[in-house]
């Protein structure tokens, strides 16, 4: 008889401040709304920062993904959206809570890191004084 993986619990309430912080580098206009432009223009930093491969598989696998969190269909998702898409992800992948705060944390510090002039690999282009 095959044993089945034990079931891993998703605090919700834990991951959410840090998804929010995510939500943050989606919505770089500040309007509290994300088109597909800026959701695929994250997500392509994410993968370099995790040293993924982007191509049109993944870039059409994502803009399935967004469709499917846009309920309303506006084209645009909220924060709430990207919650649930993000939380549904962890879930389907049997993620922890601590699993999902680090991965969330360390993707929000790689894209801090680019923001004030680490390269989309995350080396430095600022020389520290």
């Amino acid at each position: 008889m095959a044993h089945a993986e034990p079931h891993v619990e998703l605090n919700v309430e834990e991951v959410m401040p840090h998804v929010h912080k995510l939500f943050a580098h989606y919505d770089h206009d500040g309007d509290g709304k994300i088109d597909m432009v800026q959701y695929l223009a994250v997500n392509q930093r994410i993968a370099t920062l995790l040293g993924a491969t982007w191509d049109d598989t993944m870039k059409e696998g994502l803009e399935e993904d967004f469709r499917a969190a846009d309920k309303e269909g506006t084209s645009l998702i909220n924060f709430d959206g990207l919650c649930a898409d993000t939380i549904d992800d962890f879930k389907s992948m049997g993620i922890s809570t601590d699993k999902a705060v680090e991965l969330l944390s360390l993707v929000i510090q790689g894209l801090e890191y680019q923001d004030v002039g680490g390269d989309e690999a995350g080396h430095s282009e600022v020389q520290k004084s």
